[in-house]
Protein backbone atom coordinates (compact mmCIF):
# COMPACT_ATOMS: atom_id res chain seq x y z
CA UNK A 1 0.00 0.00 0.00
CA UNK A 2 1.46 3.21 -1.05
CA UNK A 3 0.67 6.12 2.38
CA UNK A 4 2.74 8.92 0.66
CA UNK A 5 -0.26 10.67 0.04
CA UNK A 6 -0.95 10.50 3.64
CA UNK A 7 2.66 11.23 5.16
CA UNK A 8 2.27 14.89 4.21
CA UNK A 9 -0.42 14.97 6.13
CA UNK A 10 1.32 13.68 9.52
CA UNK A 11 3.48 16.52 8.92
CA UNK A 12 0.97 19.40 8.99
CA UNK A 13 -0.22 16.93 12.24
CA UNK A 14 2.92 16.89 13.91
CA UNK A 15 3.56 20.87 13.52
CA UNK A 16 -0.15 21.81 14.70
CA UNK A 17 0.45 19.33 17.21
CA UNK A 18 3.98 21.02 18.32
CA UNK A 19 2.35 24.12 18.33
CA UNK A 20 -0.52 22.91 20.60
CA UNK A 21 1.93 21.78 23.08
CA UNK A 22 3.84 25.13 22.90
CA UNK A 23 0.95 27.31 23.68
CA UNK A 24 -0.23 24.47 26.79
CA UNK A 25 3.13 24.52 27.98
CA UNK A 26 3.31 28.56 28.45
CA UNK A 27 -0.06 28.47 29.38
CA UNK A 28 0.73 26.35 32.47
CA UNK A 29 4.01 28.37 33.04
CA UNK A 30 2.04 31.47 33.25
CA UNK A 31 -0.69 29.63 35.52
CA UNK A 32 2.62 29.06 37.65
CA UNK A 33 3.58 32.55 37.58
CA UNK A 34 -0.03 33.73 38.49
CA UNK A 35 -0.36 31.49 41.33
CA UNK A 36 3.26 32.23 42.57
CA UNK A 37 4.35 28.81 42.49
CA UNK A 38 7.38 29.72 40.67
CA UNK A 39 8.90 33.37 40.16
CA UNK A 40 8.18 35.49 36.87
CA UNK A 41 11.79 35.61 35.00
CA UNK A 42 13.29 38.61 33.23
CA UNK A 43 12.43 38.99 29.58
CA UNK A 44 11.28 36.06 27.20
CA UNK A 45 12.14 32.43 28.50
CA UNK A 46 12.87 29.86 25.28
CA UNK A 47 10.36 26.90 25.22
CA UNK A 48 13.10 24.26 25.87
CA UNK A 49 14.00 26.25 29.35
CA UNK A 50 10.57 27.05 30.51
CA UNK A 51 10.01 22.95 30.28
CA UNK A 52 13.80 21.93 31.65
CA UNK A 53 14.22 25.20 34.59
CA UNK A 54 11.00 26.70 35.23
CA UNK A 55 8.03 23.92 35.14
CA UNK A 56 9.77 20.77 34.72
CA UNK A 57 11.18 20.71 38.29
CA UNK A 58 7.48 21.57 40.21
CA UNK A 59 6.28 18.77 37.90
CA UNK A 60 8.60 16.49 39.19
CA UNK A 61 7.39 13.33 41.77
CA UNK A 62 9.03 10.42 43.42
CA UNK A 63 7.36 8.20 40.97
CA UNK A 64 7.88 11.05 37.34
CA UNK A 65 11.21 12.56 37.00
CA UNK A 66 10.71 15.16 34.46
CA UNK A 67 14.08 14.87 32.41
CA UNK A 68 15.13 15.21 28.69
CA UNK A 69 18.14 12.68 29.10
CA UNK A 70 16.27 9.35 30.61
CA UNK A 71 14.98 7.60 27.88
CA UNK A 72 12.08 6.03 29.59
CA UNK A 73 10.76 9.42 30.92
CA UNK A 74 7.59 11.02 28.98
CA UNK A 75 9.25 14.50 28.33
CA UNK A 76 12.53 12.95 26.83
CA UNK A 77 10.56 10.45 24.24
CA UNK A 78 8.44 14.09 23.29
CA UNK A 79 11.23 16.05 22.66
CA UNK A 80 12.76 13.27 20.30
CA UNK A 81 9.81 12.63 18.28
CA UNK A 82 7.30 15.54 18.28
CA UNK A 83 9.70 18.62 18.91
CA UNK A 84 12.49 17.56 17.02
CA UNK A 85 10.32 15.67 14.21
CA UNK A 86 8.30 18.96 14.07
CA UNK A 87 12.18 20.55 13.41
CA UNK A 88 13.30 18.39 11.03
CA UNK A 89 9.89 18.80 9.07
CA UNK A 90 10.09 22.75 9.12
CA UNK A 91 14.12 22.90 8.73
CA UNK A 92 14.77 20.09 6.70
CA UNK A 93 11.92 19.44 4.79
CA UNK A 94 11.77 16.05 6.34
CA UNK A 95 8.23 13.90 5.65
CA UNK A 96 7.08 11.62 8.26
CA UNK A 97 6.21 8.29 7.33
CA UNK A 98 2.86 6.27 8.47
CA UNK A 99 4.98 4.11 10.55
CA UNK A 100 7.32 6.78 12.14
CA UNK A 101 3.83 8.72 13.16
CA UNK A 102 1.67 5.38 14.66
CA UNK A 103 4.83 4.14 16.07
CA UNK A 104 7.14 7.23 17.27
CA UNK A 105 4.89 10.08 17.51
CA UNK A 106 1.64 8.97 18.42
CA UNK A 107 2.76 6.91 21.61
CA UNK A 108 4.97 9.58 22.61
CA UNK A 109 2.44 12.42 22.42
CA UNK A 110 -0.29 10.58 24.25
CA UNK A 111 2.34 9.19 26.94
CA UNK A 112 3.52 12.79 27.73
CA UNK A 113 -0.36 14.90 27.61
CA UNK A 114 -1.04 11.45 29.87
CA UNK A 115 1.86 11.88 32.48
CA UNK A 116 0.99 15.70 32.40
CA UNK A 117 -2.55 15.29 33.38
CA UNK A 118 -1.46 12.97 35.96
CA UNK A 119 0.88 15.40 37.36
CA UNK A 120 -0.98 18.48 37.22
CA UNK A 121 -4.02 17.34 38.74
CA UNK A 122 -1.78 15.20 41.68
CA UNK A 123 0.21 18.20 42.51
CA UNK A 124 -1.80 21.48 41.52
CA UNK A 125 -5.51 20.55 41.64
CA UNK A 126 -6.20 24.33 42.50
CA UNK A 127 -5.04 24.77 38.80
CA UNK A 128 -7.95 23.12 37.81
CA UNK A 129 -6.16 22.33 34.47
CA UNK A 130 -8.07 19.28 33.04
CA UNK A 131 -6.68 17.63 29.78
CA UNK A 132 -8.78 15.65 27.74
CA UNK A 133 -6.97 12.87 26.03
CA UNK A 134 -8.11 9.46 24.76
CA UNK A 135 -6.93 6.84 27.64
Amino acid sequence: MNYSGLDKNFNSSIINMQTGFEIFVYYIFNKFIEEGIINKPNGHVSYKNVLEHHIGPKLETETYKFNFEDPDCSLSQYWKYVYSFRNNIVHEGHIISYNDYFNLVKPACDNFVRSLDIVLNEKYPQLNIKIEYSK
